[in-house]
């Protein structure tokens, strides 16, 4: 009974410390969902992350495809896609409300990533 006992905590510890790395992620992409329209340091992420750099860019990664600079790139792009469908804002309006701080970036990157420029984009995809 002992060994059953013991060997059930040594499981679980084990799963937990295979899954503090997912759930830290994960707490980490609920908070770029959350706050995407503010500015958003890298430093900081890592540091509320509790893992040291290396290990949160790796298990970030490996979670989301891509880099956590990217995603919250990708965010703002998917938030500015659904904007340009349903409202009437300008495009440096979606920029800034989406948390570019430079409509010229906020362009080339949606064009990067969307293969169109946001007018473009708006004209094919307008309600």
């Amino acid at each position: 009974m002992v060994l059953i006992s013991n060997l059930s905590r040594l499981y679980t510890e084990n799963l937990n410390k295979i899954n503090e790395p997912s759930f830290k992620i994960g707490k980490v992409l609920s908070y770029i969902k959350s706050n995407f329209r503010q500015p958003i340091k890298l430093d900081k992420l890592i540091e509320n992350s509790g893992m040291s750099r290396s290990t949160f860019m790796r298990k970030f990664n490996q979670a989301t495809g891509i880099s956590p600079v990217n995603y919250l790139i990708q965010t703002r792009i998917n938030e500015a896609c659904s904007l340009l469908r349903q409202s009437e804002m300008n495009i440096s309006e979606i920029a800034f409300k989406v948390g570019f701080n430079d409509s010229n970036y906020f362009s080339r990157q949606f064009y990067k990533s969307v293969k169109l420029s946001p007018s473009q984009f708006r004209k094919k995809n307008t309600v």
